[in-house]
């Protein structure tokens, strides 16, 4: 099923549920073809991960000091988020922090993932992720954020 489908910058931030419902919608196909177009997934990616320290669960942190590396895509859009003190912050790139855990997958399985359609284990499972660093680092965090 193909679909002829525009991301904007108004499509993700601050309506979570609604982008959720969009990404689940469409097909793979379609899916990685609006996402080849650089804006686009420069756009999704931002809003993405802009989100990320509102959407932290600082109760599910307590005690965690970590930095974890994401790889999305290929070439790859890297980002850095950092979880300590019970707070979240993020820098696009890296900013010269050494990751507990590095986190490559492409950019649709990393669509299916935070959107909760696949989970991280079925990622890893399937070959659509690959996880270097800490691997308890990297189960735990499923469970770190708030998920639609």
């Amino acid at each position: 099923m193909s679909q002829n489908i525009r991301i904007h910058s108004g499509t993700t931030t601050s309506r979570s549920s609604e982008f959720n419902e969009i990404v689940r919608s469409i097909d793979d196909e379609t899916l990685a073809s609006a996402m080849a177009d650089p804006m686009s997934r420069t756009v999704v990616l931002h809003a993405v991960f802009d989100e990320m320290p509102r959407r932290l669960i600082g109760d599910r942190v307590d005690g965690v000091d970590s930095v974890v590396c994401w790889r999305i895509g290929e070439p790859a859009d890297m980002w850095t988020v950092v979880v300590a003190n019970s707070r979240c912050t993020v820098h696009q790139g890296n900013p010269g922090l050494e990751p507990a855990v590095t986190l490559e997958l492409g950019m649709v399985p990393f669509l299916r993932m935070i959107t909760g359609q696949m989970g991280g284990m079925a990622l890893l499972v399937t070959g659509n992720l690959r996880i270097k660093g800490n691997m308890m680092t990297a189960r735990k965090m499923e469970k770190w954020f708030v998920r639609d």
